[in-house]
Parts: structure tokens; C-alpha cells; sequence
């Protein structure tokens, strides 16, 4: 149980490292993470870390998706992007579906790293 939530987190965390990548690419950026910091400090209501455990369970099939494409030699680089870029979109029409902005969304996955009381609670609803 234990080694599925790390892999879950780092899914997720792999999932928040490309869509801070593509993030990195706008002008609110720096303002966006400075919010992704500051939120991961606030308090987590029982009903947003539901919401947040459903967009880890929602996720995992694109994840999964997403890594064979990366892993797909056939598709050059252009396709592989275009894939990823529909990937992310429907990742964010997760988050965006169980009420959660993308910055909120991100600071909660900061949140996991960062808080070891809070990681255990997604834990514990993962499992």
C-alpha cells in the first residue's frame, strides 16, 4: 500500500512537472507558483481532499496514456507533443470538474511533499 502511494504521488507529481512546464511558458508563471507555495500552506477541508483523491484516481488512466506515448518510437516529436497537449487538457477537465482550480490543484500536490500529516490523509482515502 505504501509503494502505491508513492507511484501515486509521483504520477501526480510528474503530471504537475509537465503542466508547470507548459505553465513556465506564460508570463504568470512566477505569479502562479508564488500562489502554488503559498496555498500549499492553508488548510484542506475534508470535502477538497475528496475532490482531490478523485482527480488522482481520474488522472491515472491519461498518466498511463501519457508515458506510452513518451515510450512510443513510432511518433516524432510533434506528434508526441500534440498527444501530451490533449493530455493535459483532459487532466485539467478533471481538476476543473471536481472543483478545483489548477493552482489549487498544484499546491495540493506540493502539499503531499511538504506535509507529511497531509500526505497521510490522501493516504488514506487513496487506499
Amino acid at each position: 500500500m505504501k509503494a502505491i502511494f508513492k507511484q501515486t504521488v509521483l504520477m501526480v507529481a510528474m503530471i504537475t512537472v509537465s503542466t508547470a512546464v507548459a505553465l513556465a511558458a506564460t508570463p504568470a508563471y512566477s505569479r502562479s507558483l508564488a500562489m502554488i507555495q503559498r496555498e500549499a500552506k492553508q488548510p484542506v477541508s475534508h470535502q477538497e481532499l475528496v475532490r482531490f483523491v478523485s482527480v488522482i484516481k481520474e488522472i491515472q488512466p491519461i498518466d498511463i496514456k501519457a508515458h506510452e506515448l513518451a515510450k512510443n518510437s513510432k511518433l516524432n516529436d510533434q506528434e508526441k507533443r500534440y498527444k501530451l497537449a490533449q493530455y493535459e487538457g483532459q487532466i485539467k477537465g478533471v481538476v476543473l470538474h471536481n472543483h478545483l482550480t489548477p493552482v489549487r490543484y498544484a499546491s495540493l500536490i506540493r502539499k503531499t511533499q511538504i506535509d507529511p500529516r497531509f500526505a497521510a490523509r490522501v493516504k488514506k482515502y487513496i487506499s
